[in-house]
């Protein structure tokens, strides 16, 4: 057993992340298994596996949220200005159409600053993990091509849950009513 925890332990991280693209494209590959195979005890086995492939694609998935989650908090302080100046405009009694364009014109150039902001750190954070996980080779082009697409799947869920969180906040503003 110890002489077991030993080779785990002296494993590099870029051989488990070797490891773990491989078990994701494996895992893929046996999901289709499981839904053309007929054999019941296969079926089982597959699942398992298929089970602890949900395990890693979570703790990806975590990775990736710490990165965005920084990136969020990042732009945060811009985003929570960016609301309160509208809103606060939206309390004043008196408001002209020219005042009105001034918010909608500050609000445009205020959330292109923030997404192109938001994405260099993002970007930033990413690709340090990348450097900490594992080296890009040359030779493994499928894998690039896989990590990308993979890792984008987890970014647009994020980004998605985030615009389900800030839309119905800057649509309600009264400007846009």
């Amino acid at each position: 057993m110890e002489k077991i925890k030993e080779y785990f332990n002296n494993i590099k991280i870029k051989d488990k992340v070797s490891f773990f693209s491989l078990l994701a494209v494996i895992l893929i590959a046996l999901l289709l298994i499981i839904f053309f195979g007929k054999n019941v005890a296969f079926k089982v086995g597959v699942s398992f596996n298929l089970i602890i492939g949900c395990i890693v694609f979570l703790l990806s998935a975590i990775l990736i949220g710490k990165a965005f989650m920084k990136a969020l908090v990042y732009i945060s302080a811009g985003l929570s200005l960016l609301i309160f100046l509208a809103q606060s405009y939206c309390l004043v009694p008196t408001r002209i159409a020219s005042g009105d364009n001034a918010l909608k014109l500050i609000l445009i150039v205020g959330f292109i600053y923030l997404i192109v902001d938001f994405f260099d750190v993002f970007i930033k954070e990413v690709s340090d993990l990348f450097k900490t996980l594992s080296p890009i080779k040359k030779d493994l082009i499928w894998k690039i091509i896989f990590m990308i697409v993979f890792y984008l799947s987890i970014i647009v869920g994020f980004l998605f849950a985030l615009y389900q969180v800030v839309s119905p906040i800057v649509l309600n503003l009264c400007i846009y009513k």
